[in-house]
């Protein structure tokens, strides 16, 4: 994949990498008209509807190779929170994998900062809490 500067382009690009994956897996899929929306795509899997806020991330810490630091948040630097009512599934987009996270884990009224591991441990053997959510399409169904 092929990216382009600047993060409005880059999120276009994970929102359309979900759409491929999606749609691979038998998905119907839609995206909002304008950029108002709290939620940048919709899934469709036999009648059931989930709205999902998409985040992603090309590049590791710049202190280590191996963690990813991805912010569920809006606004300038993704500072104000999202709630649950806002969308239904994050979806966290890094060059390994995608994650598939229920709003409930990451909407408690600020923006929520998360740490991925490539190999799913952190650097002091401790299972990550988001690898639960590896690939996990699935909960879409």
């Amino acid at each position: 994949m092929i990216l382009e500067k600047g993060s409005k382009r880059k999120g276009e690009e994970a929102e359309a990498k979900v759409h491929w994956l999606l749609v691979q897996r038998g998905f119907d899929c839609a995206w909002p008209v304008g950029d108002s929306a709290t939620w940048d795509l919709v899934s469709d899997w036999r009648g059931k509807v989930n709205r999902l806020q998409i985040k992603a991330r090309y590049k590791p810490d710049k202190r280590t190779t191996s963690s990813y630091y991805v912010r569920i948040g809006r606004g300038m630097g993704g500072a104000e929170g999202y709630t649950a009512k806002d969308f239904d599934f994050a979806v966290v987009v890094l060059p390994w994998a995608c994650f598939i996270i229920p709003a409930k884990e990451v909407t408690r009224g600020k923006a929520a900062s998360l740490v991925f591991f490539e190999n799913g441990t952190h650097t002091y053997g401790k299972k990550c809490e988001w690898e639960k959510y590896r690939e996990a399409w699935h909960l879409l169904q």
